[in-house]
């Protein structure tokens, strides 16, 4: 048995206190911890009690210390459990903090799925695909993310996906169509939108009055632009092929990895060969 001889409030906070055994340091704790456990200078207490004083601090620092992290913004469990084990917590200490947040409704992996799915899609205009890799990453248990994700209809899902369409092609609208519509299919598909929602974008665009109307009054620019590649590609190439059919299969090929429209390449390739 051990003999406590001190209990000191320590000089830098009033919640923890130095415990002296046999009038040596023995270690520090918070004065809630002293309550609870009834300790007392002259009490006489054995190395089982003294582990469980030790353990029971530990969980409450490791819990002040996840409301701190929490306080930043909601995290999930396993975002909480890998912030503690950087801090050097033990895992037995680690678990029990993490069952004491979720009784008290601090940490709630469910909930997280559903706000960070709402978020995350009609906020930031994500698709579910990403938004499911992200929960993933923050270690939610599947059927969470699963029931997060209905929570938004697919409806909703594609006109967002429209809109971020219609934002696009307004700022690329220089570009030829075909060259454009790859490349809001790449956007889309990294924003984590399905393959069948960007079809359904590319159909939008092809029907939408102003898109259509845009494209156009620029019909004289993608000319311009066509003919200009054009004259450089039979630059490059007319004293080196000898026949204009050949000349027309370079120059086609050019205009069609560029995006340009059959219609127009055509067009080219008879101002320019014919």
């Amino acid at each position: 048995m051990n003999q406590i001889t001190a209990i000191e409030p320590q000089k830098s906070t009033d919640t923890r206190v130095n415990v002296y055994i046999d009038q040596k340091y023995a270690f520090s704790c918070h004065k809630e911890v002293i309550i609870k456990f009834h300790i007392h200078t002259g009490d006489q207490v054995d190395s089982v009690r003294l582990s469980q004083i030790i353990k029971e601090d530990e969980i409450k620092k490791g819990f002040q210390k996840a409301l701190t992290y929490l306080s930043y913004r909601s995290r999930t469990k396993q975002e909480v459990y890998d912030y503690l084990e950087k801090k050097e917590y033990r895992t037995e200490i680690i678990q029990e903090v993490l069952a004491k947040l979720s009784y008290y409704q601090y940490i709630d992996d469910q909930q997280f799925a559903i706000d960070f799915t709402k978020s995350k899609i009609n906020y930031q205009g994500k698709g579910k695909s990403l938004v499911k890799q992200d929960l993933m990453k923050k270690g939610v248990k599947n059927e969470h993310i699963e029931q997060a994700l209905e929570t938004i209809p697919l409806e909703d899902e594609i006109l967002i996906a429209k809109n971020l369409s219609k934002k696009f092609f307004l700022a690329k609208s220089n570009l030829p169509i075909k060259e454009l519509k790859n490349k809001l299919s790449a956007r889309l598909s990294s924003k984590g939108f399905s393959w069948e929602i960007i079809h359904q974008c590319q159909n939008f665009l092809d029907h939408d009055t102003e898109v259509q109307s845009i494209i156009f009054s620029k019909s004289d620019i993608y000319e311009t632009e066509a003919l200009k590649i054009g004259e450089k590609v039979l630059q490059k190439h007319q004293s080196k092929v000898d026949n204009n059919y050949q000349l027309k299969q370079i120059i086609s090929s050019k205009l069609y990895q560029k995006g340009f429209e059959k219609d127009l390449i055509s067009q080219i390739t008879r101002q320019l060969l014919d």
